[in-house]
């Protein structure tokens, strides 16, 4: 189990946020604090990338991206840079089109293909999702395709993709949730991404509480943004938010499973 790097804490010792009460913390921050997105999706990319790395043996590994157009694909972007940045062979498979990311997603697009223009990105599409050799040669998968604002069944391509990644044997790491996983009753999709590992940010979400979403949650694990605990408590007043979270946290329950390869 990768999860004796990081201190750890049960999955139902903290409250758990819905998607809306997520959205109203992230959106508080932005606009009361000094800590402007793309600092804030920069610590998220780094976080990811600080588990993922538990996730494969490789030196240099060979890591396959599966981004979305909204900012969980920027934090996958980013996390693509640090991995670059350490040597690994990174490929991106784009889940939208360019001109449907995010500003700041294309911005940091532009930035790593200007970095690193030896990394091959490439657009999904409904008639090439059963060509992809890259996914069977890399060592790890980062699921950046849908964040907390995603609900209801997947559609084409996302369904078929998804059912190519959890055919493969890589380890495959999700941010916010995995891809399919319905993050206010975790209850899963037809298909979800059966990730090994998820980091997601700042609380655990309140569908993770559901036993059937252990099971594609696989090992859990809570990054801390650095989202202030004041504006926390502001959206869940009922509860009282812990002011001494470290900066990755693994939440075990008692059911946990790990799809480790």
């Amino acid at each position: 189990m990768q999860s004796i790097s990081f201190p750890a804490e049960a999955l139902d010792a903290l409250p758990p946020v819905t998607a809306a009460q997520m959205r109203t913390i992230h959106r508080k921050m932005l606009k009361v604090s000094r800590i402007p997105l793309h600092q804030m999706l920069e610590r998220a990319g780094y976080l990811v990338y600080r588990v993922s790395a538990c996730y494969t043996s490789a030196i240099f590994p060979r890591v396959m991206i599966l981004l979305g157009k909204g900012f969980t694909g920027t934090t996958a972007l980013l996390t693509a840079k640090c991995f670059a940045n350490t040597g690994a062979r990174v490929w991106l498979l784009m889940t939208a089109p360019r001109h449907k990311l995010k500003k700041v997603s294309r911005e940091q697009l532009s930035i790593l293909t200007e970095w690193y223009p030896e990394i091959p990105v490439h657009q999904v599409i409904r008639d090439t999702t059963n060509r992809l050799p890259e996914m069977t040669e890399c060592d790890i998968i980062i699921d950046g395709m849908l964040g907390v604002g995603a609900h209801g069944t997947l559609r084409e391509p996302l369904s078929t993709l998804v059912n190519l990644v959890n055919d493969v044997a890589v380890p495959t790491v999700s941010i916010e949730l995995p891809t399919g996983l319905q993050p206010d009753n975790g209850e899963p999709s037809s298909p979800t991404i059966l990730a090994s590992a998820t980091v997601t940010f700042t609380l655990p979400k309140k569908g993770f509480l559901n036993p059937r979403a252990h099971s594609y949650l696989g090992e859990l694990y809570l990054a801390n943004i650095g989202v202030c605990p004041k504006i926390i408590d502001q959206v869940i007043a009922e509860e009282s938010y812990p002011r001494n979270l470290p900066e990755i946290m693994y939440l075990h329950t008692k059911n946990s499973f790990s799809r480790n390869t």
